[in-house]
């Protein structure tokens, strides 16, 4: 009960979460983190500790695991993103704002591809899944207690794995009752009644390109050329650092970090190198050429 005070009051307002360290709310909660409590219990301290982080308390734990957040604008609670087979999807809540939440995952036109939710009643909590994944539409009800929910007022952390069938782990535990086949990538997601919801992608890492990429709620995607020749060249000449214009928005290359830097919010993306032949050649024949010179 007191973790779930603690994560309403630092989530409710930036001001209070000093003193909620000050008053040991950490302490307690990465003991409770690290200790053999009940999955429930630490997975909620853990989202304390995430809540509690002074730079950015809602990426903390999503970045620790490379693990990009998700941003879900809170007039639509809609976001875009591709969610394609080998990715994953995490969504933490500090529990229920009604009688129970909703959870969906769209297609291009908006159509709903698989929806799962939560209702808390009385006796017993009940949780509906469907999906469209199949083509034939698929229904089915089953305890919600039976899957690592508990009551509306306890936080909760979903994890859904994306292969051959869409997975579903709550609170660390895998609820087989909610697993079904799995489809076409959907193309956004929406969240309904959650309070304080979180949302992180991890996406395939696969894929080759000539250009430098960018990791995005889409994956990994090419760099605009201007931008990704002068990554390269800056590579070749051994810079650590590289400025950049993209769009109206100055940038700096990390390439030690290997992070693109936002020059005015400061907020941070990973990059990485192109991966064909065409460009280690490239790479290869500009050391030549200044060793060469030299």
């Amino acid at each position: 009960a007191g973790l779930i005070v603690g994560i309403r009051l630092a989530a409710a307002d930036e001001a209070l979460r000093p003193a909620l360290v000050q008053q040991g709310w950490g302490r307690l909660a990465s003991r409770l983190a690290s200790s053999r409590a009940g999955s429930e219990v630490a997975a909620a301290a853990k989202w304390l500790l995430a809540l509690l982080g002074a730079d950015d308390p809602l990426g903390a734990l999503g970045a620790g695991e490379n693990y990009t957040r998700l941003d879900l604008p809170k007039r639509t609670c809609r976001a875009a993103t591709a969610l394609p087979r080998g990715s994953r999807l995490k969504v933490f809540a500090a529990g229920s704002v009604a009688a129970g939440w909703v959870l969906r995952l769209l297609d291009a036109s908006g159509r709903a591809l698989y929806a799962l939710q939560v209702d808390y009643t009385v006796d017993p909590p009940l949780a509906s899944i469907s999906s469209n994944f199949d083509k034939t539409p698929i229904l089915k009800t089953v305890d919600a207690a039976a899957c690592g929910f508990g009551e509306k007022e306890s936080p909760f952390e979903i994890l859904f794995v994306f292969e051959a069938k869409l997975e579903v782990f709550v609170n660390g535990r895998k609820a087989v009752a909610l697993t079904l086949q799995n489809g076409d990538a959907c193309k956004a997601l929406e969240v309904q009644d959650m309070i304080w919801p979180h949302l992180w992608t991890l996406l395939q890492e696969s894929g080759e390109s000539t250009h430098w990429q960018i990791f995005t709620n889409a994956g990994w995607i090419d760099m605009p050329k201007e931008s990704s020749e002068a990554l390269t060249a800056g590579k070749a000449s051994g810079q650590q650092r590289v400025r950049f214009q993209a769009g109206r928005n100055a940038y700096d290359a990390d390439l030690v970090r290997m992070v693109q830097i936002n020059v005015k919010f400061r907020t941070e993306r990973r990059i990485r190198p192109p991966l064909r032949r065409e460009w280690q050649n490239q790479t290869s024949q500009t050391n030549q050429t200044n060793t060469s010179r030299v």
